[in-house]
């Protein structure tokens, strides 16, 4: 991932791209730069001495403005890590001390909820903590009312990262067409269900 000192594509426009084991992603943020990742199924811990070069050759097929992004983007300011998520696992306090956002149940970033997460998390655990005068239930009750949707994020988050690296030809071409055929309504109501809070 990076940050270009350039605008591309519509103001205030995310885009997606999906290849073969290939995704790039690209928004503006601020101040006539873009932040932009590129995802691409690899060895864990794998790394390269310049990885804004690798990026660019795996992903110079995806576009002008990607190729224009890529060229602009300094090479100290591309980063490169492992994605990793865990199974969710309830038992996220102990004594005073209770986890919240990636510590309690981390996510892959595929749908951009990890930091969205940590903030309702926060919701939640002060609504608990103002409701309940012990801690330890507090604790509790925060667990409780997140542990569902938070599980639902990860194994979704999950999911998502499946079909959108899909690798052999034959399950790109069937992901494309069943990402085609799907009704905007079915992808709009599994969208509004990631992103409603209810606290």
């Amino acid at each position: 991932r990076g940050i270009a000192p350039l605008e591309v594509g519509p103001d205030g426009t995310a885009i997606e791209m999906w290849g073969q084991g290939l995704r790039f992603g690209m928004a503006g943020v601020s101040h006539g730069e873009t932040y932009w990742f590129a995802v691409a199924n690899a060895p864990e811990g794998e790394r390269e001495d310049d990885p804004r070069c690798v990026v660019r050759d795996r992903f110079g097929r995806f576009g002008g403005d990607v190729r224009k992004l890529l060229a602009a983007t300094p090479s100290e300011r591309v980063f490169r890590t492992d994605i990793h998520d865990r199974d969710p696992t309830a038992g996220w306090w102990s004594g005073r001390v209770t986890l919240l956002g990636d510590a309690a149940h981390p996510t892959t970033p595929n749908l951009g909820q990890g930091g969205c997460q940590a903030i309702e998390d926060a919701v939640v655990l002060a609504g608990a903590l103002a409701a309940e005068p012990l801690h330890e239930a507090a604790f509790r009750r925060y667990e409780s009312l997140r542990f569902a949707r938070t599980r639902w994020i990860v194994e979704e988050s999950r999911r998502f990262g499946r079909v959108a690296q899909a690798a052999s030809p034959l399950a790109v071409r069937a992901r494309n067409l069943a990402v085609r055929l799907t009704p905007r309504r079915v992808v709009r109501a599994r969208l509004l269900r990631v992103l409603r809070f209810h606290p």
